[in-house]
């Protein structure tokens, strides 16, 4: 499959690129930064058109969730992504391989690909390269990822070496299958691109030689993965440093998960085009809003009678239409109408934490559940059912059944709670914090507050 050519470079300063990528779907004026839309829209209520007018160039869509919910073979009979959620611009979808490595409690990795257990409800499920490329096919993205391993940060150097090898294996079969997708004439959008995805950890040799590896597979872009995941900054600009002389000229470039203003300019000024995060719209949910001026925290007192725009700088809609005081009520009256809150309470699932086999045979299966994605400490047992199985057959079970009440009361985790669980963990090798819901299982309210965990 000949690669198309996207990319034009317009301007470079140093390392700095400025350029104009072009697609199917419209021409990005590079460096650029992509909206992260996981589920088909970013969270917190911001639709395709509201990216749309506040200039937005491309969205970014995940690919593990659409094909949990609601299903890529439903998108694609819907015609695809850009049918799907009326966004006409670029469309990125990730391979689904963060999300394996990162979501899955029990995965099983081999040679063709892995085994994993849906967050969701804990069905099995298996996904390779040929299975991501099938998926994001039938989602018709713009742009889509090579399916890759992502190593966990600190990582040992012979398991790091080994993982990029088939990382590579699993580029080349998801070039191939991309073509036969595309010759059978299966894919959504014929002229779907392919990224591939630089891995490494944090040892620049691997890194390096990786690149060398996958540049010479002639695709339509490269990412940076597998940093922003932990290590220290200077560590990640390094890594970019060291990489970089061996990414192609002509192809853009993508450094995946980081978005903080400071980052994105460290790394242009290090030749990268294209970024993604979560963070700008995650802050905003709480109320932690980029401005010109620094970040403000929109929640203050001295926020209340402030007439101003967020930033007088700035042309979006919000800017242009309303004061901060009135903002700031909307986060205090916990209102959606500018997408900046979420409620109290939102999606409950169950996923299966553990499978242990008991002295006399059996098998228990231990399910905790999720609330809007975290982990709900039920009860000191921590679980919130058990299912204990002879062969097929499932001889006893416990379930706890709980109903929340939405109050007006609301407990935050605060940050000095934060920092101390870090002073516990700290110095304990394979320690990590947990944002934790905690449920005395007598009343319908819950409380949150940091734990300190192993890192899974």
């Amino acid at each position: 499959m000949p690669s198309l050519t996207t990319y034009k470079l317009l301007k470079q300063e140093h390392d700095a690129r400025r350029g104009e990528f072009k697609t199917v779907h419209g021409t990005v004026q590079t460096p650029a930064f992509q909206n992260v839309a996981t589920a088909g829209a970013i969270k917190g209520g911001l639709s395709a058109q509201d990216l749309k007018d506040i200039g937005a160039q491309v969205m970014l869509c995940n690919t593990y969730h659409l094909h949990l919910r609601p299903g890529d073979k439903l998108v694609a009979d819907m015609g695809g992504l850009h049918k799907f959620t009326r966004w006409n611009g670029p469309i990125l979808t990730d391979s689904g391989g963060f999300q394996v490595f990162s979501l899955a409690k029990l995965r099983k990795i081999t040679e063709e690909g892995v085994t994993f257990a849906s967050h969701l409800d804990g069905h099995r499920i298996f996904m390779g390269p040929e299975e991501s490329m099938q998926i994001q096919a039938n989602l018709g993205s713009t742009i889509a990822m090579a399916f890759d391993e992502c190593v966990e940060n600190p990582a040992q150097h012979d398991y790091s070496k080994a993982s990029c090898e088939r990382t590579t294996r699993w580029l080349k079969r998801c070039k191939a299958e991309m073509a036969r997708l595309k010759h059978e004439g299966i894919s959504v959008n014929p002229d779907q691109l392919l990224f591939g995805i630089n891995q490494g950890c944090t040892f620049a040799d691997l890194r390096v030689e990786h690149m060398k590896q996958i540049a010479d597979l002639d695709l339509d872009g490269y990412a940076i993965g597998g940093l922003a995941v932990g290590e220290p900054t200077e560590v990640m600009y390094e890594m970019i440093s060291q990489v970089e002389p061996y990414m192609p000229k002509d192809k853009i470039r993508y450094l995946m998960g980081v978005g903080t203003p400071g980052n994105i300019i460290e790394a242009v000024s290090r030749g990268v085009d294209l970024f993604d995060c979560v963070m700008p719209s995650r802050n905003a949910r709480h109320g932690h809003l980029n401005t010109w001026g620094g970040i403000i925290n929109i929640k203050n007192a001295k926020y209340e009678r402030d007439e101003r725009p967020i930033d007088p700088a700035c042309g979006c809609p919000a800017c242009r239409n309303y004061s901060r005081a009135y903002i700031r009520h909307l986060f205090k009256a916990e209102e959606i109408l500018d997408g900046v809150t979420a409620g109290h309470l939102g999606e409950g699932t169950m996923f299966c934490q553990s499978i242990e086999t008991q002295e006399d045979g059996s098998v228990a299966l231990v399910f905790c559940y999720l609330l809007n994605g975290t982990q709900v400490q039920l009860w000191e047992e921590g679980w919130s059912a058990r299912f204990l199985f002879e062969g097929s057959d499932c001889t006893a079970f416990s379930v706890c059944l709980r109903e929340y009440t939405l109050t007006e009361r609301s407990q935050q985790a605060l940050p000095e709670r934060q920092a101390a669980a870090a002073a516990v963990a700290m110095g304990q090798t394979g320690k990590e914090l947990q944002l934790c819901y905690l449920d005395n299982g007598t009343t319908p309210e819950i409380a949150a507050d940091w734990t300190v965990r192993e890192r899974t």
